[in-house]
């Protein structure tokens, strides 16, 4: 199946979230997506040089590719 998510684009941090938790709620998607991100190894820190901040309601096309990149297509 061929990948058809433009991450080229602002994401809001609750759309990126449901498509790696998509039977959850956006809230809930979007507590376990700042979880991971906690928990894996450095892409806090690979978010932080791209000037993302914990709570950003918004993220950039290289924040959303960033995300993907670390943990894989959702």
């Amino acid at each position: 199946m061929e990948n058809t998510r433009n991450y080229s684009r602002v994401w809001a941090f609750y759309e990126l979230a449901l498509c790696y938790f998509p039977d959850s709620s956006p809230k809930v998607a979007s507590e376990k997506l700042r979880r991971w991100i906690k928990q894996s190894g450095n892409l806090k820190e690979k978010l932080l040089a791209l000037d993302w901040k914990p709570g950003n309601k918004l993220l950039t096309p290289r924040q959303a590719v960033c995300i993907v990149d670390h943990l894989g297509e959702p």
